[in-house]
């Protein structure tokens, strides 16, 4: 092995005899090195050599007089100090930069210290409870599992609601709503702890959820509207080019699919704007009181 030359597997007498340093080198001098590393050091420096006089000479320093080679050395070696102090002002200047900005960056260390504490230590916004990092764990999942029960209480009241009667929809909301919470409650053991259970009923939303929007999807595809698109779209593929009966059915289930979904969404969209227009009139609330988890009235 080798530093710089210098055999790390002697003693240090010995390694001082065999060693040399490759920046003391001269660059025309062709001398083996101790190490491949030491070897590719002096092969770069001979390369840099080499270009410093090819550039002093305009490209012919090799045919050129001793004493004009030597001048030639001079201004290689001239042009490359003055290349060495320049990148040594460079890096002057880069430190001198990090040095004045310590101060300013410790100060934005502290400041984010200072932000990572207080949300760390900020109470919980629903109950109160002191450092939770401004919500505890009970508090983000009732709030789930209410926004899961609020979805799926959509979905039904979407697809059975009078658009006409604001009333009506309020009423539907409230109805489905309740039976919605008994339905989940009913699920929840008594035996378990109130976290526990708190997270069984989130579980418990969001399965219903699931089954309650797959529900309506499959409701709707048998809608007039999703099966004349369905329609419309396997009269157009039979029509194709090379066409067959399979390859326009499938296309066909597609835009059934995608239908579907528009719809659904279309019917959402018009339950926001049916308990937009409730709410604007103060006929009855925008949408149905939230009933808690114990089926109580929020």
């Amino acid at each position: 092995m080798c530093d710089d030359g210098v055999r790390l597997d002697l003693s240090p007498n010995e390694s001082q005899r065999l060693s040399f340093r490759a920046d003391d080198v001269p660059s025309r001098l062709s001398l083996p090195a101790t190490c491949e590393a030491c070897e590719t050091r002096v092969q770069d420096k001979q390369a840099a050599y080499v270009r410093r006089m090819r550039k002093a000479s305009g490209g012919s320093w090799k045919e050129v007089s001793r004493q004009e080679l030597k001048r030639i050395e001079g201004k290689a070696q001239e042009q490359y100090l003055a290349q060495a102090a320049e990148r040594s002002r460079q890096l002057a200047e880069q430190a001198r930069l990090v040095e004045a900005r310590k101060p300013y960056l410790e100060a934005e260390r502290k400041a984010a210290a200072e932000q990572l504490e207080a949300w760390r230590t900020r109470p919980c916004p629903s109950c109160g409870r002191a450092q939770v990092k401004g919500e505890c764990l009970s508090c983000r999942t009732r709030q789930r599992t209410e926004r899961a029960v609020r979805q799926a209480v959509d979905l039904v009241v979407a697809l059975r609601m009078d658009p006409q009667d604001p009333a009506s929809v309020h009423d539907l909301s409230e109805r489905v709503e309740r039976d919605t919470w008994a339905a989940i409650n009913k699920r929840v053991p008594d035996r378990f702890g109130a976290g526990a259970q708190a997270d069984i009923r989130s579980l418990m939303a969001d399965e219903l959820l699931r089954q309650r929007r797959s529900r309506a999807l499959s409701n709707l595809r048998q809608h007039p509207v999703v099966e004349e698109e369905a329609r419309k779209v396997f009269r157009s593929a039979m029509w194709s080019p090379g066409a067959s009966r399979a390859v326009a059915k499938r296309h066909a289930e597609e835009a059934r699919t995608r239908v579907t979904h528009e719809l659904l969404r279309e019917f959402l969209d018009e339950l926001v704007e049916v308990r937009r227009r409730a709410h604007d009139r103060q006929d009855v609330p925008a949408c149905a009181a939230g009933t808690m988890a114990n089926g109580s009235t929020a």
